[in-house]
């Protein structure tokens, strides 16, 4: 077992700020500021491998009639690519109406030096991170600032990691009671090295996120309810914060999990965000909740709204297990459109296969929603996605509920080794299996599948091994330009890239389409234009399905029945008796004690 710290970059100094004639500050007032450097230039997207440094220790200056501007300049920071300032007419409150970012674009530089000359109407960041006594989170962990990254392999539990850090020297990163763990941080799993971490009924705080592109090292979430026949027991949160709200490649196993940008405390809408995907070897099943943080609080003048997307690269099959999906993406943009429904997106850059599973039929009120949509098809679940590359590939999305089953006698006790085969309405064998020792069936399957890599050359490079591994990059020219990658390793003229994660949108490249109470599969057809919605669909029914159920010194049973729902079945076999096969008893919700008369 191995657990690695990657430590946070080091605290900028020798920091001096020289007033200058000109700019547009307000003439003779102090301005407060501080400065953290990071290995990336972006404010508005923290990718998964972000280091940063603590914040600076607060500076200030002096402006006058005269000098109304400000040149700042400070000592480089080693591994530091960005830097970004924030600024505040209050010392230490850098928060609320008080708090000023940058006017426009975000106060961020890729050199050691920035000029202020006009104060900023906001800050890029969500800056009510900063002020724990508001926005508690669990141990005092500071939302912004220092960063680290946590690699491991082998067997490995939370309080592991806890025990890493603090002997690495950074208890100030972490914390753990049992229930929460917090890490201002990320998971940064790489190589082939085997390893696992499995967790449940916990609250996973990342604020960072997780990055695994090993296929050998799952990390486990949740509890399935493969073993147990029923919903979780224990319920499992796992929170990414708004700037770091991404899993690439993350070789996630989620059972039961609540994947979700909005945190569990009063600093939601404040704190957390968006929630981006890419699930090339990860498991999303039994009532696997993704939600957003909706408008962020901080983010009102942009409009911004989070978004959780699911990438679907080329040549995958994805399944989602869903309970109530996320009320989005842009609550307002689409609300004409839509209504209200819970929306999910997905994006494709290929002809993979989305597979949908719903576990219940649940419905949520709004009531801005029935205020504005008076007149629309509300609570229906909407599944939207993208496709991109290519006009004439599509998605195939099949959308079907699950049929729990629970084969027993007549006393009620299980009938273990049972064969039960269900087929759809064209007789096509969806599932056929036998009842474990307990007496179930359980209508599903999900496979991990490992993303797979793209290797581009350029001789005229001569790039440092890895230095650009884990950076997101867009190709210019070739075969891909247009595409977005991630770098999952380097030589010094081959980059190896991660699945695409898009290109450019065409118009009409957008589809979604409510989920009605069906098995079903959706296609597109291009060749049928008019936009979407209009000849784009193609739905196939696979209602209704026959179930059949044999097992030796039983009689068989068949039913043809309608899976329109999340469906928890029992049925009782009856053995002959004296000569004479009775009828069985028919299906019924499970729990419901059957007899014979």
């Amino acid at each position: 077992m191995t657990i690695t710290i990657t430590p946070p970059l080091t605290t900028t100094a020798n920091i001096v700020a020289t007033p200058q004639a000109g700019g547009s500050l307000a003439a003779s007032t102090r301005y407060y500021y501080r400065i953290l450097a990071q290995n990336s230039t972006s404010v508005y997207y923290m990718p998964a491998w972000l280091l940063r440094s603590a914040w600076s220790p607060e500076q200030y200056f002096d402006t006058d009639s005269t000098n109304k501007q400000a040149a700042i300049t400070w000592e480089a920071v080693a591994g530091a690519t960005g830097y970004v300032v924030i600024m505040s007419t209050v010392s230490g409150d850098y928060t609320g109406s008080k708090r000023l970012g940058a006017s426009n674009t975000q106060v961020t530089t890729t050199t050691n030096s920035y000029t202020v000359t006009a104060a900023p109407n906001r800050n890029e960041y969500t800056w009510p991170m900063l002020s724990p006594i508001s926005f508690p989170m669990p141990g005092g962990i500071a939302r912004v600032g220092s960063r680290i990254n946590v690699y491991f392999d082998g067997t490995v539990t939370l309080t592991g990691i806890y025990n890493a850090i603090v002997a690495a020297g950074y208890a100030t990163h972490v914390y753990w009671d049992g229930v929460n763990f917090v890490l201002n941080g990320s998971l940064y799993i790489t190589g082939s090295i085997a390893g696992s971490l499995t967790a449940k009924g916990v609250n996973i705080i990342l604020l960072g996120t997780i990055y695994n592109t090993n296929a050998n090292c799952i990390i486990t979430l949740g509890e399935s309810i493969g073993s147990s026949y029923r919903y979780p027991t224990t319920l499992t949160f796992l929170y990414l914060s708004a700037v770091a709200g991404s899993s690439w490649g993350a070789n996630l196993a989620l059972y039961g999990v609540r994947v979700s940008g909005l945190g569990p405390y009063g600093a939601a809408a404040a704190v957390f965000g968006d929630i981006r995907l890419a699930p090339n070897g990860t498991i999303f099943k039994d009532v696997v909740l993704l939600d957003g943080a909706l408008f962020d609080s901080s983010w009102v003048d942009l409009n911004r709204i989070s978004t959780p997307i699911i990438l679907v690269t080329s040549g995958t099959q994805i399944t989602w297990d869903m309970n109530i999906i996320y009320g989005g993406p842009g609550v307002y943009p689409n609300i004409n459109a839509y209504g209200k429904h819970y929306r999910m997106s997905f994006v494709s850059t290929g002809p993979s296969d989305l597979m949908c599973k719903s576990h219940v039929s649940s419905t949520y009120h709004l009531s801005m929603y029935d205020i504005y949509c008076p007149f629309r098809q509300n609570n229906l679940p909407v599944i939207d996605w993208m496709k991109y590359a290519s006009d004439t590939i599509w998605p195939t999305v099949y959308l079907y509920h699950t049929c729990l089953l629970r084969v027993a006698d007549k006393s009620g006790s299980a009938i273990s080794g049972a064969t039960v085969t269900l087929k759809d309405s064209g007789g096509a064998t969806e599932k056929t299996t036998t009842t474990n020792t307990d007496g179930y069936f359980l209508d599903e399957t999900i496979a991990i599948t490992n993303a797979t890599a793209t290797t581009i050359t350029d001789s005229s490079k001569s790039w440092t091994v890895d230095a650009h591994r884990g950076k997101e990059i867009i190709i210019t020219s070739g075969v891909n330009a247009g595409q977005r990658y991630v770098v999952k390793s380097n030589t010094a003229t081959q980059l190896t890239l991660m699945d695409a994660l898009a290109t450019a949108c065409s118009a009409g490249d957008r589809a979604g389409f409510p989920f009605y109470a069906l098995r079903c599969a959706i296609d597109h057809d291009p060749a049928t234009g008019g936009g979407v919605g209009s000849g784009y669909q193609i739905i196939t029914d696979k209602n209704p399905h026959t179930l059949t159920i044999t097992k030796a010194g039983y009689q068989d049973y068949q039913e043809i029945m309608t899976i329109n729902r999340k469906m928890d079945l029992e049925v009782a076999l009856l053995a002959p008796a004296g000569g004479v096969s009775p009828t069985n008893l028919g299906l019924v919700p499970l729990g419901v004690k059957q007899v014979a008369i």
